[in-house]
């Protein structure tokens, strides 16, 4: 038998056991028990003749044939041979034969039956040319007058075989009742092993994994070692559980993002607020009673109120782009002369002494030119990105050298923009564009930046489809790496002239 693989596969099987086994019983029973009734139809089971009409019947022949021996011999030994013979004849069926004369004596008798006296004391009155049945004490006689002789018969017949065979048939009946029940049970015991028990064990453990969920504990697995139509359930149940626990961490995670983006803030914003106050009160106190006092202390306030402005700018930005709503215009360009233009836009901000931006040329083309590195990309975005990596350029390596190229590598282009300054640790590079990184741990220097810059950089890069990355320069100083998907110019230009 194959192995059953599925509880649908198992409850048909279980149905048709249920069905058949008791049947197959059942007849299997009632054939035993025709074969009982036909072998005691028969007259296999007993030793009597089967009613009063067969043993009338069988007296007649007897008589009749025993008359003839009388009649046709004189001679006593032969007479008593031949009727010696069918003596014989008759004890087969259980019988008993007897001659007597007009006297009452015993001519002929092939046994001492019982009851004799009282039997022929009972029939010889009724006896008459057609002869006489009298049964007493389990013993039956039938005595027939043949000549000068009666010639009597005794034995036993079955007046209670109606009885007999009713009996038999109840037994019969309660037989088959009883193996249906028996085979039914089996049939029962065998369908919960089956069947009941795969499905109790399979609920069971769901019930259980669900309880344990629901108790916090998303790390329970469940255990299913079948490959029925649980496994696909308990395989969904494990994923689910998985995917809560990944929530549950994620959750974690943007809660203490959450809680160190508040902190910053209010750090952040804490000191220029705090030099405001300072200066607006030494104002209005008189500290500064010079013209050139107080010009230095409304320069200060517009300075700090312009870090406060840029920091609002960048929360704003900061939170568009991490609930994925900030507009994006996504426009297929040629990468390298973006970036050039984007540079050539930035450079007068930075003077020679904060940082110098040296634009690295692409390997040429075969043809001698530039090659083409074409992408979609979100110029207000993407110029924003580079003049925050600028920008951290000029504060973190300020006198060094950033360098800038784009290129293509299996079918993804990258702005490479590297600087030569100290650098970072291998382990703490992933975490710089995390919200209010810093390397300085103790946020002393606020005026180095709001600490959002990288943060904007990465998911700015989400938005426009990219990824940004952190390594190691060239020179040993830090590298931020701006991926994007690349395009085929040419083919953006036939569809833009079609």
């Amino acid at each position: 038998m194959p192995r059953l693989t599925t509880i649908r596969q198992r409850l048909r099987l279980s149905n048709v056991l249920t069905l058949v086994v008791p049947l197959v019983v059942c007849v299997l029973v009632g054939l035993a028990c025709v074969g009982v009734f036909l072998a005691q139809v028969h007259g296999g089971l007993d030793l009597g003749i089967s009613d009063a009409e067969d043993m009338t019947t069988l007296g007649r022949v007897v008589s009749e044939s025993a008359g003839g021996i009388l009649a046709a011999s004189s001679d006593e030994p032969a007479r008593d041979s031949a009727l010696s013979v069918l003596a014989q004849q008759v004890e087969g069926s259980g019988m008993t034969l007897k001659v007597y004369d007009q006297a009452g004596d015993v001519v002929f008798g092939s046994g001492e039956p019982s009851q004799e006296q009282a039997l022929l004391a009972a029939t010889r009155p009724l006896d008459d040319k057609n002869g006489a049945l009298v049964s007493a004490a389990g013993t039956s006689l039938y005595l027939h007058a043949e000549g000068a002789y009666h010639v009597a018969l005794f034995g036993s017949y079955t007046e209670a075989r109606g009885d007999a065979i009713k009996t038999a048939a109840l037994m019969s009946a309660l037989v088959i009742l009883v193996a249906a029940v028996v085979s039914t049970l089996a049939m029962d015991r065998l369908g919960r092993r089956l069947v009941y028990d795969r499905l109790t064990d399979g609920l069971s453990l769901l019930a259980d994994g669900v309880d344990r969920v629901a108790d916090g504990d998303l790390a329970y697995r469940i255990d299913y070692p079948g490959q029925d139509e649980f496994a696909p359930i308990c395989d969904d149940f494990d994923e689910m559980a998985e995917r809560l626990e990944e929530a549950e961490r994620s959750g974690v995670a943007d809660e203490r993002r959450r809680r160190e983006l508040v902190a910053g803030v209010s750090h952040d914003l804490r000191s220029p607020l705090t030099s405001i106050q300072g200066y607006v009160e030494g104002l209005l106190d008189g500290v500064a009673s010079t013209p050139e006092q107080r010009d230095r202390y409304l320069r200060t306030i517009r300075r700090k109120t312009q870090e406060l402005s840029r920091l609002v700018e960048d929360l704003f930005l900061f939170s568009k782009l991490d609930l994925d709503d900030y507009p994006c215009d996504l426009a297929t360009t040629d990468l390298a002369t973006t970036v050039h233009q984007i540079i050539e836009d930035l450079s007068p901000s930075y003077d020679e002494p904060a940082i110098r931006i040296v634009e690295t040329p692409a390997a040429p083309a075969a043809s001698g030119a530039a090659p083409a590195v074409g992408c979609r990309v979100d110029r207000a975005l993407l110029q924003r990105c580079i003049a925050n990596v600028v920008s951290n350029a000029a504060k973190y390596a300020a006198g060094g050298t950033l360098s800038v190229s784009v290129g293509e590598k299996d079918g993804v282009a990258t702005v490479s923009l590297c600087d030569d300054g100290a650098g970072v640790p291998a382990e703490e590079r992933a975490r710089l564009f995390d919200v209010f990184y810093r390397s300085d741990p103790a946020r002393q220097h606020t005026g180095s930046g709001s600490g959002l810059g990288l943060a904007i950089v990465a998911r700015a890069m989400r938005r426009m489809g990219g990824t940004a990355e952190a390594a190691e320069s060239p020179s040993g100083g830090l590298a931020i790496l701006l991926h994007f998907p690349a395009t085929s110019l040419a083919r953006e230009d036939d569809t833009a002239g079609e």
